[in-house]
């Protein structure tokens, strides 16, 4: 079971790496972002950035904080489910579910 997990994180950081490269290397891509984490900005001197990826295909998206990089892991890479939290956040939770209802097809009763 240890040597499959050893396996599996080998092929992850592989392709991390590859990823990285083919943006012309960690420095370049952090150029490109602004030289912060891509969602909340803060910098490699304040936060260490990592490589987020898309678990399903392997591909490499950006550099993030480990703050932003675990809450789209925890949300599962699901873009309505972190659009619907945000809402959550800044209207309320009758804002929420009108919202998550909206995109589920549900109508309001």
């Amino acid at each position: 079971m240890r040597k499959k997990r050893v396996k599996a994180a080998t092929r992850h950081a592989r392709a991390k790496k590859a990823g990285l490269a083919a943006w012309g290397g960690y420095e370049a891509q952090l150029f490109r972002q602004g030289g912060g984490c891509a969602v909340c900005g803060k910098r490699p001197g304040d936060v260490k950035l990592h490589t987020d990826h898309a678990h399903l295909t392997g591909e490499c998206r950006g550099l993030l904080c480990w703050t932003c990089n675990a809450t789209i892991g925890r949300a599962r890479d699901d873009a309505n489910r972190l659009a619907t939290a945000a809402i959550y956040l800044k209207y309320g939770w009758q804002a929420a579910v009108v919202y998550r209802d909206a995109l589920l097809g549900r109508t309001q009763t």
